[in-house]
């Protein structure tokens, strides 16, 4: 209530008045003027209705004030000004009357450069231009970077307002589309073409944004009309009428703009003309007049690039791409592990991810790991790889429901023993030893819990010439007993008994800290970096040991690795 009272008091100080209709509880509307930054003054209403200040108050320009062009930069199309880039700028809720002020004055400082035609607005325009050229909500997704010049078009069953583009010729059983497209939306009902251009969209901020054929005939002319004789051309071929939306789509070095004609004749504000015959007025027909194709009215939107190269774009390094790497354990770290890996990019490019485990899914599995109800009693292994297949389709991910003493080949990449289990993980470092004495190159990343989850661990073992293997953790006794070199803590272990197995409860939390470590390790790995190879964290506010990462040699008298 005080930062309300103080932005309240603030503007009316400033000039502004306080729009008084009854029902404006949660938001205020201001009416005044901006006349900062040097700027003949211009009527504006401030509009404020997160009083956190989280988001930036609206600032519209009032009706009748010296007119912009509706395709400005930093005008939307309701007349409200984007003053201040989302994210750009944290407003301090702690000191609202400055925090008002940075906006009048960044919204003054627009309108002095919309006075001033600043050339630079220019590039603002066209760096930003989809969100001026939209007019209609729908999103056009395509699963490749608009190679082809001919696409399907799949209109959404469940997402109404989702269509999906698709080359001619696809493969049906591409898991993208066996796995999205096939699962979710009907039957072709378009065609789209794509026209590409060369220079950067538009040449400049003045022509108005097309709303039917005729305009966007002048709008292409202006702005490419090197292209205007192949789209011209295209409207006289009975395909691309064939269709209830075709669509144009123009590709241009920042964006991929969309034009659907809504040119059925049984659609409301449609042309009147028989489908079959719509082509007939096409051509250099659209330059007679009085042709009834020019009122055909277009719908702007834009196609949104879901390829795998995008998808993982944000992943600021890696992709972790054209590898095969096979997750050992399908359990509380493989499932979040498994997950984490297919958003890195594993699995993708010619790679594949593998996950190996017997177990189906229990009860006692559910609060820990990355699957739920509908999958109790299936193979871990099974059911992890439909739920990524389900959610990441361009990655490709095979299932081994078995044990893995008796389907462990050497012939991946890297692999991971997320299993936890010490018993497996000294066979597997046994053979995997062997493996390198041969000569063989395949590293293994060791990812385990400590404690009841109170520690996580990941270690590398990628070579025998003088790093640690997974059994130099241990102190090896004469008496054939053992203990960690390096334990997290001496706090004693409450092991629980469940039926005829004996388990140690720890977090969800926990288990994803092991298949956080044991991704950054594989990631860093396959971008050349392989120190440090023993890794691990602890629970904060908890007794632990102090442990850094670090590379560990080779422990004198290992019975593993002392072996040759």
């Amino acid at each position: 209530m005080e930062v309300k009272l103080a932005i309240e008091n603030y503007l009316i100080r400033c000039g502004f008045e306080l729009d008084s209709t009854p029902g404006f509880r949660e938001y205020r509307c201001f009416f005044g003027q901006l006349d900062r930054a040097g700027i003949d003054p211009i009527k504006v209403v401030v509009l404020i209705y997160d009083w956190t200040l989280s988001s930036y108050p609206i600032i519209f320009l009032q009706e009748g004030e010296r007119h912009y062009n509706s395709g400005n930069a930093h005008i939307n199309f309701d007349r409200s000004l984007c003053y201040i880039a989302p994210g750009e700028v944290v407003l301090n809720s702690l000191y609202p009357e400055s925090a008002i002020e940075l906006c009048l004055t960044s919204a003054s400082k627009l309108i002095a450069r919309l006075d001033a035609n600043d050339p630079s607005l220019l590039e603002d325009y066209r760096d930003e231009f989809y969100a001026y050229w939209l007019n209609d909500a729908s999103i056009i997704y395509s699963y490749d970077n608009l190679s082809f010049s001919y696409y399907q078009l799949y209109f959404g069953t469940r997402r109404k307002k989702s269509l999906w583009l698709v080359p001619l010729g696809y493969d049906a059983d591409h898991p993208l589309l066996k796995n999205v497209l096939h699962a979710e939306f009907s039957n072709a009902v378009g065609h789209a073409f794509v026209i590409t251009v060369d220079q950067r969209w538009p040449i400049d901020t003045t022509s108005v944004l097309p709303g039917n054929l005729q305009e966007f005939l002048e709008w292409l002319r202006l702005n490419s009309p090197s292209k205007l004789k192949a789209f011209v051309e295209l409207t006289a071929d009975p395909v691309f009428w064939v269709s209830t939306i075709p669509v144009i789509i123009i590709k241009t070095p920042n964006h991929a703009l969309a034009v659907t004609f809504m040119a059925d004749p049984g659609s409301q504000g449609s042309v009147k003309i028989p489908k079959q015959k719509l082509h007939k007025w096409g051509g250099y027909r659209l330059y007679q007049t009085n042709n009834p194709l020019l009122d055909i009215p277009v719908k702007r939107c834009y196609v949104e690039d879901a390829s795998k190269e995008i998808i993982h774009s944000r992943n600021c390094n890696p992709s972790f791409c054209d590898q095969n790497i096979l997750v050992i354990g399908g359990g509380a770290i493989g499932s979040f592990l498994s997950d984490a890996l297919a958003m890195v990019g594993a699995g993708s490019s010619g790679g594949s991810i593998t996950i190996i485990d017997k177990e189906e899914l229990e009860v006692g599995n559910l609060t820990r790991h990355t699957l739920g109800m509908r999958d109790l009693n299936t193979s871990k292994a099974d059911s992890i790889k439909e739920k990524i297949n389900r959610e990441m389709p361009h990655v490709v991910v095979n299932s081994i429901a078995g044990d893995a003493q008796q389907n462990l080949y050497f012939d991946y990449d890297l692999i991971v023993d997320a299993t936890g289990l010490e018993a497996f993980s000294r066979w597997l470092n046994k053979r995997h030893l062997e493996h390198l004495h041969r000569g063989g190159g395949t590293p293994v990343i060791y990812a385990w819990l400590e404690g009841e989850g109170m520690a996580w661990r990941s270690l590398l073992v990628d070579s025998v010439a003088g790093y640690a293997c997974r059994e130099c953790l241990y102190i090896h006794r004469e008496n054939g007993d053992r203990e960690l070199r390096f334990p997290h803590s001496d706090e004693p272990i409450n092991y629980r008994h469940v039926g005829c197995k004996t388990i140690i409860p720890y977090a969800a939390t926990a288990a994803m800290q092991a298949a956080s470590l044991a991704c950054e390790a594989a990631v860093d790995w396959y971008q050349g970096v392989d120190t440090p190879r023993f890794r691990g964290g602890q629970r904060s506010g908890r007794n632990h040991n102090v442990f850094v990462d670090h590379d560990l040699e080779q422990q004198d008298g290992c019975p593993s690795c002392s072996v040759t």
